[in-house]
């Protein structure tokens, strides 16, 4: 899970602000509510955080300019110098402040890879409102506020991953896999499965095959002939038990099974082991 490392929630004058150049260790999201403007990344592509600092010093040079509108966020990578500039409210604005929320993250080992610096428009506001929950459990600090927080925070990368079109295809097949693991000692229907995965049963068929190199009935038979073979290697059960534990009644059933995948009958196998 990602962690939350700071949060914040400036509100800026309405005649505008601005942030000198400055740089997190960790990765920083910004949030812009009601404000316009600018920022400038400085020595982007220079590893050294001390030349990037040198280099503004020296020349005020920026390597890329990022502008951001109301409803926006920013992502900033970890060691990336940078300053912020927010521009005043349109003439006429009622609101009195411009209200910003930023937070330091670390993020988990799975999202990492997906995330990328830049500007990011929050078009359904559902970022926003996940942020007011995280602002809300930042204040309030209920039990187990801080597992909260870190899961708000993965929540908010996700939606942001999302919505930028970056997020990597799933394993469709995980939770399938993980409940034959569960039950394939019990008759599980291939329909049954299909209906669970959301496809029909030709695509799930398919699928299933793509993703294992077996059907799915091939795929379970194995699951019950690796647990036999398992329970003939490492227990002393009879054979007729250990039948009956990987969904077998009929030892018989069972005995025509284990010689179709290994090509001995049980009994041969376990003697095998013996010998």
């Amino acid at each position: 899970m990602s962690s939350l490392v700071f949060f914040q929630h400036d509100a800026y004058p309405a005649n505008g602000h601005s942030v000198r150049p400055h740089v997190h260790s960790c990765w920083e999201l910004v949030y812009y509510m009601n404000s316009s403007g600018y920022t400038c990344l400085y020595g982007k592509n220079d590893d050294n955080i001390g030349n990037r600092f040198i280099r503004y010093l020296k020349t005020e040079k920026y390597e890329e300019k990022l502008e951001f509108s109301p409803n926006s966020l920013i992502l900033y990578a970890p060691r990336i110098v940078h300053d912020e500039h927010i521009v005043p409210l349109p003439a006429g604005s009622e609101q009195v402040s411009q209200n910003v929320i930023s937070f330091g993250f670390l993020p988990d080992e799975q999202l990492a890879p997906a995330l990328s610096m830049g500007v990011y428009p929050d078009d359904g506001l559902v970022v926003y409102r996940l942020l007011k929950n995280l602002q809300s459990e930042y204040a309030h600090r209920s039990a187990y506020y801080e597992s909260a927080l870190d899961h708000l925070v993965s929540l908010i990368l996700i939606e942001i991953v999302r919505q930028s079109n970056q997020a990597p295809k799933e394993n469709d097949l995980k939770y399938i896999l993980q409940f034959i693991d569960e039950y394939y000692t019990t008759h599980i229907s291939v329909e049954s499965l299909a209906s669970m995965a959301n496809y029909s049963l030709s695509q799930f068929r398919k699928l299933f095959h793509s993703k294992t190199g077996l059907s799915p009935k091939q795929y379970i038979l194995k699951r019950r002939i690796d647990e036999a073979k398992y329970l003939l290697e490492n227990s002393d059960f009879p054979l007729a038990e250990i039948a009956a534990r990987c969904g077998y009644e009929d030892y018989n059933q069972f005995q025509v099974f284990f010689r179709k995948v290994t090509g001995v009958a049980p009994s041969e196998y376990h003697a095998s082991l013996r010998s």
